[in-house]
């Protein structure tokens, strides 16, 4: 009997880091173990979250609010929902409360572009690119792709979750 293929559902509205997450889980190793989902939104992605099942979900820190399935933006305006915002944390959470295994809020910013970037950098222990905060939940910043250096290695960040260790070789998340 062939292994089940793990479900993976990758959140970002730019495009470009869509495009990386198609070319890093088509190459042939991946194919046998991923399928490979997008999302460019929280709503698109809430909507995903709640009617399949995922193991693991690897988001951006920002992107926009986005319409429901009518096209309505409720509670908020059509230009707020269009202008992104920290959503990754929140989308984590409703992850976490439907059973995805693995999860990463991950983004290209550092400490150079604000207060919640830097913030990732102060977690103790914290090593690029992820940083192990519980067994099914991980921050950090990546953009440590050395053929498309403007991309996310999100093939990357998910096989540092699935061995259930920091990106530093850590097997546990306690602080030594």
């Amino acid at each position: 009997m062939a292994n089940k293929r793990l479900e993976v559902l990758v959140v970002d509205d730019s495009l470009n880091q869509q495009e990386a997450a198609e070319r890093q889980f088509s190459k042939e190793d991946a194919q046998k173990k991923y399928n490979l989902h997008l999302a460019q939104d929280y709503q698109t992605a809430t909507r995903m979250i709640r009617k399949d099942h995922y193991d693991a979900l690897l988001t951006d820190l920002f992107f926009p609010f986005g319409s429901d399935e009518e096209g309505k933006t409720y509670p908020i305006t059509e230009e707020e929902a269009r202008k992104p915002e920290p959503l990754g944390h929140a989308l984590a959470l409703e992850g976490l409360a439907n059973g995805i295994r693995k999860i990463a809020v991950v983004s290209m910013e550092n400490h150079h572009n604000g207060a919640l970037a830097a913030s990732y950098e102060r977690l103790e222990n914290f090593k690029y690119p992820l940083r192990k905060m519980s067994d099914n939940l991980y921050v950090g910043a990546t953009n440590e792709y050395p053929s498309h250096p403007n991309d996310k290695n999100w093939l990357k960040l998910l096989e540092i979750m699935l061995e259930n260790k920091e990106s530093g070789g850590k097997e546990d998340g306690k602080n030594n």
